[in-house]
């Protein structure tokens, strides 16, 4: 029979890596949040964070890195905003 994939890309959630320094740190998917807050992206988890980092290491860790980090969720949306 068919198995299903155990973790589908909407179930996979971002979160900060704490044990990193604030500078250098990036999101985390995957493993254990370990009651860590979790994001739907990786953009979200580094605007939300880590909105102080002014290194832009989380953005640069991302696979497809904005040219310059974004200076909200809504500068990284895919879709239409329709609360504007």
């Amino acid at each position: 029979g068919h198995v299903a994939a155990t973790s589908a890309l909407s179930d996979i959630k971002w979160y900060p890596d704490y044990d990193t320094p604030y500078d250098e740190a990036t999101c985390l998917s995957g493993g254990n949040p370990n009651g860590r807050p979790t994001y739907a992206t990786q953009g979200e988890c580094c605007i939300k964070a880590y909105p102080d980092q002014t290194t832009g290491a989380c953005f640069a860790g991302m696979a497809t890195a904005p040219s310059a980090a974004p200076s909200s969720v809504d500068d990284i949306k895919d879709y239409p905003d329709y609360d504007t």
